[in-house]
């Protein structure tokens, strides 16, 4: 709760710049939330009036009053309700989110991870370290928020500037100490995490995503870039992978506050190098070299880029806690990240892993570590969503072909276009790299998991990949609740197959 005079006055010292006017002020009142979405509004809220793509807020202002708003931050004039004049209400909403949830930044130990690949597991990683070194640590990411008490199932990676404040000022609350969140390019260019700080972020990595979007490459770095060049705190870290070319670059512009990671040992900088890797079935061993100290290590997690993931998320807790002994028998019990590597096992055998993978360097990285501890065959089951960069369609069908046994092409979030036609270009890729590959199209994700059930034999990997943790599917005219393990635990249930 603060007075709108309080609030007022500490705008204007952050952001004078961005107000106008202000109008229809009689008296001093409270404040005690912030919202852009009029449904949630309550007593003593501000509402704040963004125009979006779909919708315009200061269509809802009337909805907002009789819900109990008490101030309007928008760019248009309202005369039935005190109003703050602003140039911009979205580059604002984080500021004043801020201001009326007491700063939460400056209460907790900030960390931020952001990258093409990796985001999601290393946050996991990094939060359930810190959580069993004894810093309890909430979590804002693409599978899930989790503010100390209770867990929500995610919407968005980067949650709206408000909804950030709000659940970082709630993590205070339930005593957190430390919170882990995702940070996504777009929420980057949408000033989603303005009126945040942080001590430190990961860089894991880029690759060619999000290009509908961000057009080029350069633009996708600077997107991220202005992570670190506009919201870190003092005595601020980054640690970057230092063996992807753009974490390298990360690495040389931020040479002072970086620790570089990773597993190329002709990159002599690096802090944190793994090497003699064992990758297996049932995880992964290592030998870390710290700053010139060695540790064994062991991940019960396959696959080399869970090393990089691990590797970025050690690399941070170390600023908090130097005892390598205990961090090491912390990470021989790391759990499954939902949806992302996620394995399973049953009684006959079959190997089955769950994962994000949607993008041709995903699954490369996917396919190929699998391939290396593969015994049997491995059977693919992947589509692409619609309305995305359609020139990765060919890409996935040739990597696919090189590594999988049987391929099955299915729907992933087809969205408005053509479900058979997206199938049929990643169908064309596989089939000019390698003619002999063995691939089937099957729309209905849930048949075409469950032909990969049915045709799998004992020793088989099943790779379920590109929708992970997801629980709806985005079809031309509707959204429809799907997720790829309840289909495999139904058909498990129905046939008599014991799942682990």
């Amino acid at each position: 709760m603060i007075l709108f005079s309080v609030f007022l006055n500490k705008l204007k010292e952050k952001a004078p710049e961005q107000i106008v006017r202000i109008a229809n002020v009689k008296d001093d009142f409270f404040i005690s939330d912030i919202f852009t979405n009029s449904k949630y509004v309550r007593n003593k809220s501000v509402f704040v009036c963004i125009e979006g793509e779909n919708y315009d807020g200061h269509q809802f202002i009337s909805e907002s009053i009789d819900k109990g708003c008490v101030l309007l931050i928008s760019k248009k004039e309202f005369s039935d309700i005190p109003n703050l004049l602003v140039k911009d209400p979205r580059s604002l909403l984080g500021i004043a989110s801020s201001i009326i949830y007491e700063n939460p930044c400056d209460k907790l130990l900030m960390y931020a991870v952001t990258g093409t690949n990796g985001k999601s597991t290393t946050s996991f990683f990094l939060k359930y370290i810190l959580d069993n070194i004894g810093i309890k640590t909430g979590l804002l990411g693409t599978i899930l928020y989790d503010d100390g008490r209770y867990k929500f199932e995610a919407d968005r990676t980067t949650p709206e500037a408000s909804d950030i404040q709000r659940y970082l000022y709630i993590m205070n609350k339930n005593r957190c100490r430390a919170c882990v969140m995702e940070v996504s390019s777009h929420g980057l260019c949408m000033n989603r995490i303005e009126g945040s700080s942080y001590d430190a972020g990961i860089f894991t990595n880029l690759s060619e995503e999000h290009l509908d979007y961000h057009i080029t490459m350069e633009s996708y770095f600077n997107a991220k870039k202005k992570l670190f060049d506009k919201y870190m705190k003092k005595e601020w870290k980054i640690a970057t992978n230092i063996d992807n070319n753009y974490g390298s670059k990360m690495y040389e512009i931020f040479n002072s506050n970086a620790i570089p990671y990773g597993l190329n040992r002709k990159n002599v900088n690096c802090n944190f190098f793994a090497k003699n890797i064992i990758l297996e079935n049932t995880g992964s061993f290592f030998d870390l070299e710290i700053n010139g100290l060695f540790k064994k290590f062991f991940l019960p997690l396959p696959g080399k880029f869970n090393i990089y993931n691990i590797l970025a998320a050690i690399s941070i807790v170390t600023t908090q806690c130097n005892d390598i002994d205990k961090i090491i028998d912390i990470v021989k019990n790391i759990p499954n990240v939902p949806g992302r590597f996620e394995n399973f096992y049953t009684n006959s055998g079959i190997h089955i892993i769950i994962d994000f993978a949607h993008t041709p360097f995903a699954l490369l990285n996917l396919l190929s570590n699998i391939k290396y501890f593969a015994s049997k065959r491995i059977i693919s089951v992947f589509g692409h969503g619609g309305g995305r960069f359609a020139e990765n369609r060919k890409y996935l069908g040739e990597i696919s072909s090189n590594y999988a046994d049987k391929i099955i092409l299915t729907n992933d979030n087809p969205r408005k276009e053509d479900p058979l036609s997206i199938a049929y270009q990643i169908y064309l890729g596989a089939i000019k790299n390698n003619k002999k590959c063995d691939i089937s199209i099957v729309l209905n994700r849930e048949k075409a998991i469950e032909l990969a059930l049915k045709f799998a034999k004992q020793g088989d990997i099943i790779v379920i990949s590109g929708k992970g943790h997801e629980r709806k599917m985005q079809l031309a005219n509707a959204t429809i609740d799907y997720n790829d393990l309840d289909v495999v635990k139904l058909f498990c249930k129905k046939n008599g197959v014991f799942l682990k």
